[in-house]
């Protein structure tokens, strides 16, 4: 069936049911939903709440690092998607190491950005 926006849909549902569906869906889940169909993947896509709690959830991150929530959760998947199953444990992790470090006074040593290289390297090192 091709939508008036000009997009084909499988199953022409209104993008008010597809929201509601989409806010019982796990991020694996989101991502093949979204891809059943342009018209599904356009609504999903530019759902900027869904994508907000998804960078939430997954990974503890609560400021917009892109031009949208959905342009910020890919950024992470590119970045540390194999980190994903303990990635907002790690986060909080060094989130409370970062606080404690400040109240001892050494927060300047904590501040270097680490990069994907770094910790694979980190890893390579650590066996």
């Amino acid at each position: 069936v091709q939508m008036a926006s000009g997009f084909f849909a499988v199953c022409p549902l209104p993008a008010t049911v597809i929201s509601l569906i989409t806010q019982y869906l796990n991020d694996s889940d989101l991502a093949s939903f979204a891809r059943s169909c342009s018209y599904v993947y356009s609504v999903v896509t530019q759902d900027d709440l869904l994508w907000k709690k998804h960078c939430g959830l997954v990974w503890a991150c609560q400021e917009l690092c892109a031009e949208s929530w959905y342009e910020c959760w890919l950024k992470f998947c590119k970045e540390f998607d194999r980190y994903k199953p303990c990635f907002a444990q790690i986060k909080s992790a060094l989130k409370k190491m970062e606080l404690f470090v400040r109240r001892c006074g050494m927060h300047h040593k904590f501040m270097h950005k680490t990069t994907e290289k770094e910790l694979n390297d980190l890893e390579k090192r650590l066996g």
